[in-house]
């Protein structure tokens, strides 16, 4: 699931006058592998807690963000790290990576809920595990004692 565009992490670049192009350093081609990297990073992260794919639409906001943020870190080191203001560049990508950083720290710890989105071991359509218990015990309770 796309939870971010090429579009999404050019937004964050609209100040410096950078389009983000096939000649473009990085390329738009890179960008496209990073943006598929970051998703996949972030995705397994979320599996942890939620159903995957995320599919709510306030859910889904959160998830741009996170993962705009952290493409857009890399994107910018990248295109600005022979600036002559690297310093400038460097604290704005941490910026932008430390935010999406703690998102996913408040999502762990419950701080931060993806609100339209199943938590893992909810129940929605049925249940989540459907355990047998119409069948005898593997083992005697008197052989385990």
């Amino acid at each position: 699931m796309a939870y971010h565009t090429l579009a999404n992490v050019q937004d964050l670049l609209t100040n410096q006058n950078v389009v983000l192009s096939a000649s473009s350093v990085p390329s738009s081609y890179t960008v496209a592998d990073w943006i598929d990297e970051t998703e996949g990073v972030v995705e397994g992260y979320a599996s942890l807690y939620y159903t995957i794919p995320i599919t709510g639409a306030k859910a889904l906001a959160v998830m741009r963000r996170i993962c705009s943020n952290l493409t857009g870190a890399r994107v910018w080191r990248a295109a600005f790290s022979q600036d002559p203001q690297a310093e400038k560049v460097e604290t704005y990508a941490d910026r932008l990576e430390t935010w999406a950083n703690e998102q996913l720290k408040a999502l762990e710890r419950g701080i931060n809920v993806l609100i339209d989105s199943p938590k893992l071991g909810t129940v929605t359509d049925g249940p989540v595990h459907n355990f047998d218990t119409t069948t005898d015990p593997v083992w005697d309770v008197g052989d385990v004692l």
